[in-house]
């Protein structure tokens, strides 16, 4: 409807300029967790997110006796906004005082070329799969809307509710992929092994108690956001299929961060190209128009990508082909190291 893309792009409009502050703090966020300070960045977390649910809560309804008015969208993007320079603060205090680094601008090239071309051929795969999956939720996206207002709803409503059936598995996914990257740094192979082994156990099981639990408490949880008898059927469905959606994103979150901390960072983006564009794609359209299942169709299909990929990514780990691209990744960065 009208209105609400009037709301989404004076929100986007409001936040777009402060997206280079996200960038930025990844790097930082990334800085902490590689060398264990995690604890260090969910405080600084915690009060980004205390900022923002407070900030919001002011900014969007106002306060009255503080003089402050109702600002609305404007009001909820402010508050995301004042929480994310809390995030970039506390991450950049964090890393200066747990692990001594300063921040200086570089006299010289910082761009040295053989470190570069050692990001560059890491980065560029994920960076590229990233996009192929941001373009692909945005198609998603799309086709949900093409159902009305109460679809779109129900799936923002929906993926906030979702992260708490998988924040566990995240958790696990990161830490993983940082002991990984440390016992293959040691050349420890069958470690790294059962870490990953261990890690998906307790991804599998963290995330399918909380998702089974929602979808069978959603008649009652979505009466909380709201009193809308479609944007709640919806809900409820969308729970129902998601079950059958975090059983692969649980390989997925996992895996697929190990094998990029091993170097084996192409295989995951021809992956998830190949199978969300050319499988997934034409089976949510199926699903949704040609079956007549309008979102839970497109919902079926996205659990479908999930476990189609989070399966190839298994194998993939099981063939220890990355192994060999930890050898190759490792030695290159010891040749530089010792340079």
């Amino acid at each position: 409807d009208a209105d609400v893309q009037a709301y989404a792009e004076e929100y986007g409009l409001w936040l777009a300029p402060f997206f280079i502050i996200n960038a930025i703090f990844l790097v930082f966020n990334q800085t902490l967790y590689a060398n264990g300070k995690t604890l260090q960045a969910f405080y600084a977390l915690f009060l980004c997110d205390m900022t923002i649910l407070l900030g919001s809560a002011m900014f969007i309804f106002g306060v009255p006796w503080l003089g402050i008015p109702s600002l609305g969208v404007f009001g909820a993007a402010l508050g995301i906004i004042l929480g994310r320079f809390v995030y970039f603060f506390f991450l950049a205090f964090f890393i200066h005082k747990e692990l001594k680094l300063r921040f200086v601008f570089p006299k010289k090239n910082p761009f040295k070329q053989t470190i570069t071309g050692l990001i560059f051929k890491v980065g560029a795969p994920a960076t590229l799969e990233n996009l192929s999956y941001s373009l692909f939720m945005i198609l998603i996206t799309r086709l949900i809307a093409g159902y009305g207002t109460e679809a779109i709803i129900a799936k923002a409503y929906f993926d906030s509710l979702a992260m708490f059936t998988f924040f566990i598995a995240s958790a696990f996914a990161n830490s993983g992929a940082i002991r990984v990257g440390q016992l293959l740094g040691e050349e420890n192979y069958i470690e790294a092994q059962s870490t990953i082994r261990y890690s998906v156990k307790i991804a599998f099981l963290s995330t399918m108690i909380p998702s089974t639990l929602l979808a069978m408490g959603m008649s009652v949880i979505a009466t909380w956001y709201t009193s809308n008898a479609q944007v709640i059927e919806y809900l409820i469905y969308i729970a129902m299929a998601d079950v059958l959606l975090e059983l692969g994103r649980v390989f997925n979150l996992v895996v697929n961060r190990a094998i990029k901390a091993s170097g084996d960072v192409r295989y995951p983006l021809l992956s998830i190209m190949f199978i969300q564009w050319i499988i997934v794609l034409p089976l949510a359209l199926f699903f949704g128009d040609f079956l007549g299942l309008g979102v839970i169709g497109i919902w079926i299909a996205l659990a479908m990508d999930e476990a189609i990929r989070g399966l190839n990514l298994w194998l993939r780990w099981r063939g220890l082909r990355w192994q060999r691209k930890a050898k190759k990744l490792f030695y290159s960065m010891a040749n530089h190291h010792e340079e």
